[in-house]
């Protein structure tokens, strides 16, 4: 699957690199597991949490089957990292249960 940056998004992945130390590769990565999903109806658009290297970051992105176009990407607000936790508390016992 191909991901493609919008021109703003991928001006504030590139301000995030310098000061995280976050590889593109790995973000894309990431964003393709999408570990953490929420489908926005209004906008049409798909938001992403996820964690690199000890940061939670979202993005919102639109997706087809052949392609990932990411729309913005920021570090995850307080909420966001409550909802990310949440889910990764109960992937964690669900593995526990297996």
């Amino acid at each position: 699957m191909i991901i493609e940056w919008k021109f703003h998004a991928r001006q504030r992945f590139w301000e995030r690199i310098a000061c995280l130390d976050i590889d593109k590769t790995e973000a894309e990565l990431e964003i393709k597991k999408q570990l953490v999903r929420f489908v926005q109806p209004e906008t049409n658009t798909i938001k992403t949490i996820f964690e690199i290297r000890g940061r939670i970051l979202t993005v919102i992105k639109n997706e087809t089957k052949s392609s990932i176009k990411v729309v913005s990407v920021w570090e995850a607000s307080l909420e966001e990292v409550k909802i990310w936790t949440q889910k990764q508390g109960n992937a964690c016992a669900a593995e526990l249960q297996h």
